[in-house]
């Protein structure tokens, strides 16, 4: 019988054979499907008040199982959104289990305290080594906004600041750092009635430059000072701006050539600036130039 019975058991599959299909998943993959379910339920969540939405799914993913709430609680990658509408202890939760992966922060200043505000920004600072899209959504609180601009941003990819048209507002006054001169990585920035320390802003190797509605923007030198340094450039737009003109003395030996350029447009810039900008500027003929 001990035989027999020893033949039956080596007939029998393997345990791990034994599971439900989906949990002989390997790690990475379910950790890939679960990053796709986070990716595609918060299309919206650049324009909402929190992310929480956003986070909904992996909240549900890990009451499936003790294996799967594992794997959600240990994936940093999954945990790199951050809100200024989050609850604090969200926030904490996602600084922390993000651990060093780079954060897309959302910051938003409508229906919020100045007091709650400060708090969100005294927990965002000192990991701003870790920023990489920085998105502003700006009413009547830029004041608070000191501490932010001047934390170091080493890896900032992506700065995008909009303020409503009601609020149009200068930030250099108010915040005369700009990530302390340190953003090499940044390659996009789109700036939406609002205008930001130019002189302090090093901007250079940008891929996407969009100004509109800015109060204060840099002359027509600097403007083509940013656009000779940054040859990769692809969209270039800047609308009911007013860049200065410079004597065209100083211009004569400046050319930016833009071998990558897909998109050119200006509209609402004067005619004297728009003509300086467009006559020193090298564009493929496959570029989409537009201008008004």
């Amino acid at each position: 019988m001990t035989k027999s019975h020893s033949n039956d058991r080596q007939g029998e599959p393997p345990v791990y054979q034994l599971l439900p299909p989906i949990h002989r998943l390997p790690i990475e993959l379910l950790q890939s499907i679960f990053q796709h379910v986070v990716a595609t339920s918060g299309t919206l969540v650049y324009l909402a008040k929190s992310t929480l939405s956003h986070y909904k799914p992996l909240h549900t993913l890990r009451r499936v199982c003790t294996r799967w709430a594992t794997i959600v609680d240990s994936s940093a990658f999954l945990w790199t959104l951050t809100s200024s509408g989050d609850p604090f202890k969200h926030t904490d939760k996602a600084l922390n289990i993000s651990s060093q992966s780079l954060l897309d922060v959302i910051y938003r200043d409508d229906d919020f305290t100045e007091a709650r505000l400060t708090a969100y920004i005294a927990r965002l600072t000192p990991h701003s080594h870790r920023w990489r899209y920085l998105t502003l959504y700006l009413i009547n609180k830029p004041k608070i906004l000191k501490a932010l601009f001047e934390a170091p941003a080493p890896k900032l990819d992506d700065l995008f600041i909009f303020a409503y048209a009601t609020h149009i507002l200068d930030l250099a006054p108010l915040v005369p750092s700009f990530f302390t001169g340190v953003h090499p990585k940044l390659r996009s920035i789109t700036l939406m009635n609002v205008s930001i320390p130019w002189k302090h802003a090093d901007l250079k190797n940008l891929v996407q430059f969009h100004l509109s509605g800015v109060p204060v923007v840099p002359d027509v030198g600097r403007m083509l000072a940013i656009l000779s340094a940054s040859p990769a450039m692809r969209r270039f737009q800047i609308d009911r701006v007013h860049p200065e003109p410079v004597p065209e003395i100083t211009l004569w030996d400046m050319q930016a050539k833009l071998p990558q350029m897909q998109f050119f447009v200006m509209k609402g810039v004067p005619t004297v600036a728009g003509k300086q900008i467009l006559g020193h500027v090298l564009l493929p003929t496959t570029a989409v130039v537009r201008t008004d």
